[in-house]
């Protein structure tokens, strides 16, 4: 995710994204992505705001901006094999 694509998310009226930031990376990189999606939070908060609720997406869609929350496709940022 870069600046264009959070002006473009704001174009087409976007309300609300999930963000990966871990598939296959590892504890470090995945890290780094994280505060990655945190700078982008705090640049570009006039269009985009952090999202953990229905709640908080409603808000983000009455301020005009695209809410965006985050997670993990896999375990690998553990470091552990989950096993169910």
């Amino acid at each position: 995710m870069g600046a264009r694509t959070i002006r473009r998310y704001a174009k087409g009226g976007l309300t609300a994204a999930n963000c990966t930031v871990s598939v296959w990376e590892g504890f470090q990189a995945t890290v780094d992505n994280i505060v990655e999606f945190n700078r982008h939070l705090t640049e570009h908060a006039d269009l985009i705001r952090p999202v953990q609720t229905t709640k908080d997406i409603f808000t983000a869609k009455e301020e005009g901006k695209t809410g965006l929350s985050s997670a993990f496709k896999m375990s690998m940022p553990s470091k552990t094999r989950l096993v169910m």
